[in-house]
């Protein structure tokens, strides 16, 4: 974006006009005075950008920095946060608010403790954290987890602001590239990983299932059905769905402006016809539709023995039928077109954001970057399980988790999920209404009418 030239009169109203907005978060204000771009997704990036390089704090912190290691407990990086958090205190005091949820509480008001412990040792200013867990209280949020998958959502609609640079080196000299990855879009950094291992696996009953036996999807399906059990495996969803086109040697690509589909070619064909093929077993070891209520509530009954789902929600799977009997598995192998195939997957992080309306948004940033280091990481997963983001390879309980080792020995077969899929991709496999049709015929499709499917979904104007 290129500002137009002003007279310096018009530069200090510019700038009164900037300070205004960050306080009031007036968005309307903010599109027309800044920018008319002609891509609204780029709109929103480059205005949050604006105005966070214009606050005085980044500037203290930015030119004070620069010789620092990146450990906020040893200056001169704890020096220049001070001094940056003194230059945004309002009435010597900042005040933030972080939402989490209720699992994690406890372990984020201790760092919240912790935190102010270490910057709020100053008469220039207190700080004030407040915890909260309730998610219908979004909008009081300063800082708040994120899903990977809602990142395009958040910056299209302006929700999340643009880490700072030299947060962002700090935290790509820790946390692993594709964590980064997937929390960047259009090359910029839109917070901070927090934890990982949410991408897709298979969990399964070990009381039904050896470890060997998990690793052929018909060999699951026709064991589940013997024992008048069922997998659950939602073929009706386009992300869980991609994993078997990509298996099958399909290429989509999301830049970030521009999707490529690469399902219209042989290769999107005979993913399909894999995916009627698996549809077929409906009713006969095969369960293709309901949320993680009823996938918990089918392996309590018994009526589901194994589950393709999020890492995330194998937890309730082990309150269903407890941890000793709960196994978790890397996503097994499906016939595509004679030969055996991997399914594929994407990497699922969970990221800690900034929303660009807050009053202090130094201070709301650099406690995403404090409570977001490997230390508090690597608490985190001895506290409430979740699996960190950075490198965990001298602990052993954390490579030892089946969580973790099923995610690991997938590796070659994930990917980042924005560097492949976007919300317009999803939106048009779904108007396509080819995955639909392919779970309520059970498969029951005509060559004919997959080509007319391939066509629709890879057809621009659809």
């Amino acid at each position: 974006m290129r500002l137009k030239k002003y007279r310096p009169t018009n530069i200090l109203i510019c700038i009164v006009l900037v300070i205004t907005f960050i306080i009031s978060g007036c968005s309307d204000e903010k599109e027309t005075e800044i920018t008319q771009s002609s891509d609204p997704i780029e709109q929103e990036m480059e205005n949050i950008e604006y105005f966070s390089d214009m606050l005085k704090s980044w500037e203290i912190f930015t030119k004070e920095v620069s010789n620092s290691d990146g450990d906020p407990e040893r200056d001169p990086f704890a020096t220049a946060a001070r001094d940056a958090i003194a230059g945004e205190a309002t009435y010597k005091k900042t005040e933030i608010c972080v939402l989490c949820p209720q699992d994690h509480a406890d372990d984020y008001k201790r760092m919240a403790g912790e935190f102010k412990w270490q910057f709020a040792d100053d008469e220039r200013y207190s700080i004030d954290i407040t915890i909260i867990t309730d998610e219908n209280s979004r909008q009081m949020a300063d800082v708040f987890i994120y899903d990977d998958s809602s990142l395009e959502k958040l910056v299209s609609e302006g929700k999340v602001v643009k880490v700072n640079d030299k947060l962002r080196n700090y935290s790509m000299s820790s946390d692993t590239a594709e964590s980064i990855r997937s929390c960047t879009f259009r090359e910029k950094q839109y917070g901070f990983p927090m934890s990982s291992c949410k991408s897709k696996v298979l969990v399964y009953d070990k009381r039904v299932f050896s470890e060997d036996e998990t690793e052929n999807i018909d060999t699951i399906i026709k064991t589940a059905s013997l024992k008048q059990k069922s997998l659950y495996y939602n073929i009706g969803d386009p992300v869980t769905s991609a994993g078997i086109f990509l298996a099958a040697g399909c290429e989509p690509i999301f830049d970030g402006k521009n999707q490529v589909i690469g399902y219209d070619n042989e290769n999107g064909v005979n993913a399909v016809k894999a995916l009627c093929r698996l549809s077929s077993y409906q009713g006969k070891g095969l369960i293709c539709s309901g949320g993680i209520d009823r996938i918990q509530t089918g392996f309590a009954d018994g009526s589901i023995c194994a589950a393709v789902i999020d890492g995330s929600d194998t937890v309730n799977v082990k309150k269903a039928i407890g941890d000793e009997n709960t196994g978790i598995a890397p996503l097994p192998s499906v016939e595509i077109a004679g030969e055996m195939k991997k399914i594929h997957s994407f990497y699922g992080y969970d990221v800690l954001g900034v929303d660009p309306r807050s009053k202090y948004p130094f201070t709301a940033q650099l406690f995403a970057y404090y409570i977001s280091r490997p230390r508090s990481q690597i608490g985190m997963y001895y506290s409430v399980g979740s699996i960190p983001s950075v490198d965990v390879s001298e602990y052993y309980a954390i490579t030892a988790d089946p969580l973790y080792s099923a995610v690991e020995a997938q590796k070659e077969q994930m990917h980042v999920r924005y560097s492949v899929i976007s919300n317009s991709f999803i939106s048009r496999i779904n108007k396509s209404m080819m995955l639909t049709e392919i779970v309520e015929s059970k498969g029951n499709i005509s060559d004919d009418r997959i080509q007319t499917f391939m066509k629709s979904v890879s057809d621009k104007n659809n």
